[in-house]
C-alpha cells in the first residue's frame, strides 16, 4: 500500500492520484523499453512488473506473447510426436513459427481472461491489462528457448526431436535429457516470475499470489490438456 502525503489514507501501491481526496501519489510511465525490461526481470523481477503495470503503453506485449508462442507450438509438436507426420524439417519449422506466432498472443489473452476471471472470483481488483502485459513480460524465460535452445534442439535431433521412432532419446540420451532439463528451469522460472508478477498486481502476501496462480495454471493449462486429449481420442493420430 501508498500512503497519501496530504490524508494519510492508505492506497493501492499501484494508484497514481488518491481515491479519497485527488492528491497526486506518483509519476506514471509513458513506455517501456524492451531490452531495458527485460533486464529488469532477471535482475529485479518485483521492480519490473511494478513498472510494467504502471505503463501507459504496454510496449512489447504482442511480440513476447508471439516469440513465446513459437515455444508453445513447439512444446505441442513433441507432446504430439508431430516429427512422425511432418517428417521434413523445413515444413516442421515453418508450422511450428507460424503457428506459434499467430496463436502466441491468443493464448494469453485468454488465460488472461481466465486469470481476469479468478482475481473476481477472489474479489479482488485488478486491471486486465496489467494481467496481460505482466504475464506477457513473464514469458521472458520461455523466448530465451526459443532463440537458444529451440535451435540446439533442431540442429541436434532434427525432426526426431519430436516424434518416438525413433526417439532423440535413443539417438543421444545425455544430451536429450540435458536439453529437456533446461527446457523444465526455463518454465518454472517462467511460473515464478508469474507468481511475482501477480504479487506486485494484487498487491499481497506470497500466499495469495501464489494460491492464485497456480489455481490460474492448473485449471486453464488441465482444460487446454482435455481438449487437446478429446481431439486426439477422434482423430487417427498415434500419440
Amino acid at each position: 500500500m501508498i500512503t497519501c502525503p496530504i490524508c494519510k489514507k492508505k492506497n493501492h501501491h499501484l494508484a497514481l492520484v488518491c481515491e479519497f481526496c485527488g492528491c497526486f501519489l506518483q509519476q506514471k510511465i509513458d513506455n517501456l523499453n524492451l531490452f531495458e525490461m527485460m533486464w529488469k526481470v532477471v535482475e529485479s523481477p518485483r521492480r519490473a512488473f511494478r513498472t510494467i503495470a504502471m505503463a501507459r503503453h504496454k510496449n512489447y506485449v504482442i511480440v513476447l506473447s508471439s516469440l513465446a508462442g513459437v515455444g508453445f507450438a513447439f512444446t505441442l509438436f513433441w507432446f504430439l510426436n508431430v516429427g512422425e507426420v511432418l517428417t521434413d524439417l523445413i515444413s516442421l519449422v515453418a508450422y511450428g513459427v507460424f503457428f506459434g506466432i499467430c496463436l502466441g498472443p491468443i493464448f494469453i489473452l485468454f488465460f488472461s481472461i481466465f486469470v481476469k476471471l479468478v482475481t473476481l472470483f477472489n474479489r479482488t481488483k485488478v486491471h486486465f491489462k496489467n494481467i496481460y502485459s505482466v504475464s506477457s513480460y513473464a514469458l521472458m524465460p520461455i523466448v530465451i528457448t526459443v532463440f537458444s535452445l529451440l535451435p540446439i534442439e533442431l540442429l541436434t535431433f532434427g525432426v526426431y526431436m519430436f516424434s518416438r521412432n525413433p526417439s532423440a532419446y535413443t539417438l543421444k540420451p545425455f544430451s536429450y535429457v540435458t536439453i529437456l532439463g533446461l527446457d523444465g528451469l526455463c518454465a518454472l522460472w517462467t511460473i515464478i516470475l508469474f507468481v511475482t508478477g501477480m504479487k506486485v498486481l494484487l498487491d499481497s502476501g506470497w500466499r495469495k499470489a501464489i494460491l492464485v496462480s497456480l489455481c490460474s495454471l492448473l485449471v486453464f493449462f488441465g482444460l487446454i490438456a482435455g481438449v487437446i486429449l478429446t481431439i486426439l481420442s477422434k482423430i487417427p493420430i498415434r500419440v
